[in-house]
Order: structure tokens, then sequence, then C-alpha cells
């Protein structure tokens, strides 16, 4: 048998329970008392916690001491507990005013929503780490309060429709590191506060996202899926940051037209998305970091003529690692006016123009050349140029 002390400590007032643990084997109960001569601190007896598996444990079995003291914990932390298979039932019947519960690294398959029906006060649910692999209809209905949900790294593959209904008070929802494959607009039917969405690193190929309808919706990460074709967003007119980096996109469309609060925008890392700079710019000119790496970019041989209608707002532009090597670089930027911040990294830049930065760029402060094969006769002549204009340049060159 392995375990730990398990430590309970008031904070600001209120108590907060700490469980960690490793269990290898176990038979007993809980206990938890006050530690001699110190009335702000309890544990747990190291004899702990394998009967906290529902499986085995009856709630009779689960003997806390003098609860009436504890009446006012409002976090209760289980830390690698890995033969948890399911939430402990008696964790939410008996800490009735908990706002927090962390169940992280804690072997939990199930979910169910009677470990959850006591729940309406808890404001946080972090089950990250855990072997949770399906997510059905009615489980979170009880937690009408919950702002925070966090599902990382599990191994969800499937989520029925309507899973988070009743969760009105929903602003932060976390299912990166699982293995999704299909998200729709029914998948995140019924949260009309959610603020942030976080989907990276699944394995999504299709998102259907025409009915979808979050207007508080400010962040949404889509990074490092399979997505071939974004998904419509109009139904999220709230959106400020959108992270498609690391898909399969070939075209960037009218995806992301019309959201006028849009000022990040992430679609680095899709070789096969060849963009027209000024174009997919011009379709967007209230963002502010657009991020370009590795998407194929291609540049005209001349200038490109900024539409006189339109300004750009861009101030950082990465476009590294784009196979880049035009000598009229700056020439084809001046649709960027406010720009200060130039990622031309892992090009092909030998050298290209810099004579006219202070007209074409007037705000710019940084320029990234690192691991370009750069001129070194060059590189003493431009360099003065640029610094003379305050612009920090990075160059490395291998």
């Amino acid at each position: 048998m392995m375990s730990s002390i398990k430590k309970i400590s008031r904070k600001n007032g209120f108590i907060v329970i700490l469980i960690s643990a490793i269990i290898m084997d176990f038979t007993g109960a809980i206990d938890i008392k006050n530690n001699a001569g110190d009335e702000d601190t309890y544990y747990i007896n190291s004899e702990l916690a394998a009967n906290l598996n529902d499986e085995n444990t009856s709630m009779e079995k689960v003997n806390i001491v003098d609860f009436e003291e504890f009446k006012d914990v409002i976090n209760f932390d289980i830390l690698s507990m890995t033969l948890l298979t399911q939430i402990p039932e008696f964790i939410l019947t008996k800490f009735k005013s908990l706002e927090s519960l962390r169940l992280n690294g804690a072997g939990i398959q199930f979910l169910s929503s009677n470990a959850l029906a006591n729940g309406k006060n808890l404001n946080q649910l972090d089950l990250k780490r855990n072997k949770i692999y399906a997510l059905t209809r009615g489980i979170f209905t009880p937690l009408v309060n919950l702002e925070l949900l966090n599902l990382g790294s599990n191994g969800i593959t499937t989520i029925e429709d309507n899973t988070f209904e009743g969760l009105t008070s929903l602003k932060y929802l976390y299912l990166e590191e699982n293995n999704l494959v299909k998200v729709t607009s029914q998948t995140f039917a019924g949260l009309p506060k959610l603020e942030e969405l976080l989907l990276r690193q699944n394995r999504i190929e299709t998102v259907e996202f025409d009915e979808l309808n979050l207007p508080r919706l400010e962040l949404l990460m889509l990074s490092t899926n399979e997505i071939k074709v974004l998904p419509s967003l109009k139904g999220l007119p709230g959106l400020e940051r959108a992270y498609f980096a690391e898909n399969q996109l070939t075209s960037i469309g009218d995806t992301f037209e019309g959201l006028s609060a849009l000022y990040i925008l992430d679609v680095s890392d899709n070789p096969e998305l060849h963009l027209d700079l000024i174009d997919a710019a011009a379709r967007h000119p209230q963002v502010t970091w657009l991020h370009l790496a590795n998407t194929g970019l291609k540049l005209p041989q001349s200038g490109s003529v900024p539409p006189e209608d339109v300004r750009s707002e861009v101030r950082k532009l990465d476009l590294a690692r784009n196979n880049l090597s035009h000598t009229t670089i700056l020439k084809h930027l001046a649709f960027f006016p406010e720009l200060k911040h130039l990622d031309l990294s892992q090009n092909r830049f030998k050298h290209f123009s810099v004579d006219q930065v202070e007209s074409l760029l007037p705000n710019l402060e940084s320029i990234n050349l690192v691991r370009n094969p750069l001129n070194e006769t060059w590189l003493q002549e431009a360099l003065p140029l640029l610094q003379a204009n305050n612009i920090e340049v990075k160059v490395r060159l291998n």
C-alpha cells in the first residue's frame, strides 16, 4: 500500500480540502480529524480512499468525524487517486457549500447524474486527466451555477446532443486533448453565457456549426485537429480569438466575415491553405494579430495595391515558414500601415529593399529574420538603416 498525508487547510475563512494519494491496496474507512494543537489545519488519516470507489463502498462505510465542522468547505481536491472509477456521491451530499471540485488523474471512467445531483452550488468542476470516454445528456443538469467545466485530457470520443443543455451559467468549457472526431451545433446547445470553448488537440474532422448559437463566445480554439473545411461561425457575433492552426485547411472563404469583434486569427500550419495575403487581410480589416505561418502563402512579383476603401489594423503579422524570397517584400506590406511586429523567419530571403521602411511601415518596431540565407554584405548595410528607425532586428543564420 502506498499513501500520503492529506491536508485540509483554511483559506480566507473557508476550508480547502486536498487529497493526494496513490493507492495500491486498501481496506479502511475515511476518518477526518482535527490535528492536535492546530485549529486551522485538518488531516485525513493515511489509511485512505480506495473505498471512495462507489463500486466497493456504501455511504454507511464513509466515516467522517464531526462533520458539522466542515459544513463551510468550499474547495475539495482529489489528485492522483487512480482507483476511483466514479465521483463519490458523498462529496456533494455532505459538503453542501462546495463551490469547487477538482478530481485530477483520479481514474474516473463514468459520470452519473446521481453523483452530481447535489451540485447546485458548484462553480467549478475540474475532471482533467481521467479516463472518461463518453458524455451523455442529463449528467450535468443539476449544475445550474457552474461556470467552469474542465474535461481535458480524457479519452472522450462521443458527446450526445444537448449534453450541456441546462448549464446556463457556464462560461468556460475545456475539451482539449480528447478523441473527438465530430462536433455539431447540438453538441454545444444551451450555453448562452459560454465565453471560451477549447477543442484543441482532438481528432476532429467535421465541424457542423451552421445552427450554433453562442452569442457571448470570445475564444474558439480548434487547433491541432484534422479539419479540412472551416465551419460557419455566423452564430458567434462576439468572437474575438479564433485558432485553427495545424489542421488540413485549403481555403478560408467567408468564414470569418461579419465577425466585427475578431482581433486574433490563427490559421498557421495549414500548408495546403493557399492565400492571397492582401485579400485575406482585406476581408478581415479589424484583425490585429494575423498568423499565417506555413500556409503556402505566395506573393505577386510586383507590389500589391491596397484597396482604397479598406484600412488594415494588423499590428502583428506572422509569415514565417512560407518559402518567401521577394526583394520587394516591404512594398507588399504597405497595406499594413499599423504593423508593429513582423515575423519573416525561416523563409528564403537573401536580401530585400529597406530604404523605404519609414514611409511604408512607419510603426514597425521589430522584424524577425531568423534562419534566412541572408547576404552578409546586405546585413552590414541594412541593419544600420533598420536600427536607425528604432526597429529591433532578430537575426540568426542557422
